[in-house]
């Protein structure tokens, strides 16, 4: 089938609500050297777009965001961290895809995924899509899964029969942490509201606080690892939930709190850790591996298609999606 000229992308040309968000028309790159055509079918639109088009960023990042994503305007063509879809072009040179193949891609900050079609590098972070995964189920596991892996294995290093303690179970990183923590051995705890507890539950979780219910904070156990996927603790507020040598992982955290976070684990036998991930193809090799050995499912809470993006926008900005949030785009 030939490749039309012309697709549709998600833009917005200011900051602001989830209205600034509109399709347009733009004309479809040709690879270049070293680069591939991709068909996107699917992506998401996670935490991280809405911070973006937003300019709702952690105190401290607000100049840097603004050198790399614009001021007054956005810099980037489209947000989009992650796309699943089908190889249909080339540039010269490449060797490791072929046209036709189903791949999964962590586009991360450089973005993206909101069109109907994207440039990818051959060495970018992208792996091929197993025949029974679906793309939906591809992109789901990206964002939230890798955070999750690269918290609970490269920066709290969370180990055999730990005690892990996961707030925000429900969402993306965190539906992601509880099936990883499991898997790597630990008892998970996991806290969520009432409406999450349920899809919690179906995941293999035993042990889940719904936090409108039970306060985790008064009760009298500890954790070796307490991971925060939403951003609504501090390390003196839950230093006393940590054994003598716990360790508090931050997936959100604003720039003072990161700074002082290295003081903390420097000083102190009771360890905080945050910052950014970095994406590599390993990472989902790895996860599309357990997701076809059904170890591990990508929860998925709301699947829209293409041209229902900007309430896409407004359901990730409420902070209580379920899971991830799929756009179905090219078809």
């Amino acid at each position: 089938m030939r490749t039309p000229q012309v697709m549709l992308i998600a833009r917005n040309r200011i900051f602001g609500s989830p209205d600034v968000v509109s399709i347009e028309e733009a004309p479809i790159p040709i690879p270049k050297k070293g680069q591939m055509l991709v068909r996107i079918h699917a992506t998401t639109v996670s935490t991280g777009d809405w911070r973006l088009r937003s300019k709702n960023v952690p105190k401290g990042y607000g100049i840097i965001m603004g050198l790399l994503f614009g001021f007054k305007h956005p810099k980037y063509e489209a947000l989009g961290t992650d796309l699943a879809g089908e190889v249909v072009a080339l540039g010269e040179g490449v060797s490791k895809f072929q046209t036709g193949d189903r791949v999964v891609s962590n586009l991360g900050m450089k973005l993206g995924g909101h069109a109907q079609y994207r440039l990818l590098n051959e060495n970018s972070a992208t792996a091929k899509i197993p025949i029974d995964i679906s793309y939906e189920q591809a992109v789901a596991l990206v964002f939230g899964g890798v955070t999750a892996l690269i918290f609970l294995r490269d920066k709290v290093k969370l180990k055999k029969s730990e005690r892990l303690l996961v707030i925000g179970a429900g969402g993306a990183v965190g539906s992601s942490a509880i099936q990883l923590g499991q898997l790597m051995g630990a008892h998970v705890t996991a806290v969520c509201s009432t409406e999450k507890v349920s899809a919690v539950t179906e995941l293999g979780i035993k042990d889940v606080i719904d936090y409108r219910e039970r306060s985790w904070l008064t009760e009298m156990d500890k954790y070796d690892v307490i991971l925060d996927t939403v951003g609504t603790i501090t390390f003196e507020k839950i230093k006393h939930k940590l054994t003598a040598k716990g360790r508090l992982g931050l997936v959100v955290a604003d720039l003072p709190t990161t700074l002082r976070n290295i003081w903390i684990s420097l000083t102190q036998s009771q360890k905080v850790f945050s910052g950014s991930i970095s994406e590599n193809e390993n990472d989902l090799q790895f996860l599309l591996s357990l997701c076809k050995q059904k170890k591990f499912r990508p929860l998925i809470g709301t699947t829209l298609p293409f041209d229902k993006i900007v309430e896409a926008h407004r359901i990730v900005e409420s902070r209580h999606k379920l899971g991830s949030l799929v756009l179905a785009v090219s078809r």
